[in-house]
């Protein structure tokens, strides 16, 4: 089912920085900006609630976490969102801490991921790519079996692994 916490934005105010992360159990989206605030917090709010409020909203806003909401002000109008209650998933797990630069044909890799979507039986397909030495080792665990497609690549960086749906891959 549904988790109630993945509809949601969450905001991390710390050292002088207010980031949003939005997940959808598939992709991550976040960034952050420069704030004046003092302290530390956390808080998940309600992302369509959030998509409303901000449409009357310009310019400087003002972001004030309460007790059971957090109140969003401009110079002509103050509207509040709910805050989601739950634990939300640690998102730095999900971003890569070194970067790793992989050269590939994207055809090649396309078709890689296409064979291995016809053998995925029902259901979401996950992907791996490893890239090191040269080489992105494409593989998918199905139910006949573990696939695996090595292609030849230029790789500049260390060692890394990313999972990835494969429908999403597709697209990007």
């Amino acid at each position: 089912g549904r988790r109630p916490i993945l509809a949601g934005v969450h905001f991390e105010i710390s050292k002088g920085a207010l980031t949003a992360v939005a997940l959808d159990g598939c992709r991550i989206a976040h960034a952050s900006i420069p704030v004046q605030a003092t302290g530390s917090e956390a808080v998940t709010v309600d992302a369509k609630q959030l998509t409303g409020a901000i449409t009357h909203l310009s310019g400087t806003v003002a972001l004030d976490i309460l007790p059971a909401s957090v109140r969003l002000t401009d110079d002509t109008a103050t509207v509040l969102t709910q805050k989601l209650a739950g634990e939300y998933t640690d998102w730095r797990k999900f971003i890569p801490q070194t970067t790793t630069l992989a050269s590939v044909d994207r055809g090649a890799l396309l078709d890689s991921v296409n064979r291995m979507m016809i053998l995925r039986g029902t259901g979401a397909l996950r992907i791996v790519l490893r890239a090191a030495d040269g080489e992105l080792l494409v593989e998918a665990d199905v139910e006949t079996g573990h696939l695996s497609a090595p292609r030849e690549v230029g790789t500049h960086g260390p060692e890394t692994e990313m999972g990835f749906n494969a429908s999403y891959l597709k697209r990007a």
